[in-house]
């Protein structure tokens, strides 16, 4: 006996498995869990499947309506050496990068990869010891330039970065780790 299949069948069915896989996925959990430390917040964000902490900070114009920088540090996919994430609001001058320095000696560029609506994007490695400079010093700073030609200096308080690092580590080495203490 010979079955039959038509063309059109074929592409209902995958259609069909796609959208109950995709169903599927949309029923897992997310659970997100925030900690500050001093002026630096821990966020783990987990699914059944995966779980991401890092240590950020948002600096805000003093009205507090318009962020000027958010500073993010962690382990994207499982990496052993920190990457540090810049972001800065849209109007950012692309070209010549943005200098990150932390307590006015030490000091690398960190170009940006991507805009979105959420602002601009750079990424840059932290080996340990860029890690360890974060970890001892008082004050980081983001400096760029807007697309109107205006430079911006950016401070970032280095209060309470070590604490939330080591708890970035903690739940990096045993995810059932507990945010709380």
């Amino acid at each position: 006996m010979r079955v039959s299949i038509s063309v059109s069948t074929i592409i209902w069915v995958t259609i069909a498995l796609t959208s109950l896989a995709l169903a599927a996925r949309g029923d897992e959990a997310d659970e997100i869990s925030e900690q500050s430390f001093e002026d630096w917040v821990v966020r783990c964000e987990s699914t059944r499947s995966d779980l991401s902490c890092y240590l950020f900070q948002n600096v805000f114009l003093k009205d507090g309506d318009r962020r000027l920088a958010q500073l993010a540090v962690g382990y994207p996919d499982d990496r052993e050496t920190a990457v540090a994430l810049v972001t800065l609001p849209l109007g950012v001058l692309l070209t010549r990068g943005i200098v990150l320095s932390i307590d006015g000696a030490v000091s690398l560029t960190v170009y940006m990869q991507r805009c979105t609506e959420t602002g601009c994007h750079g990424r840059v490695l932290l080996p340990d010891n860029l890690l360890q400079m974060f970890k001892d010093g008082r004050t980081a700073t983001v400096q760029y330039e807007r697309s109107d030609g205006r430079q911006l200096v950016v401070p970032i308080s280095l209060s309470g970065f070590t604490a939330g690092l080591e708890a970035v580590q903690n739940r990096k080495k045993s995810p059932s780790v507990s945010l709380s203490p």
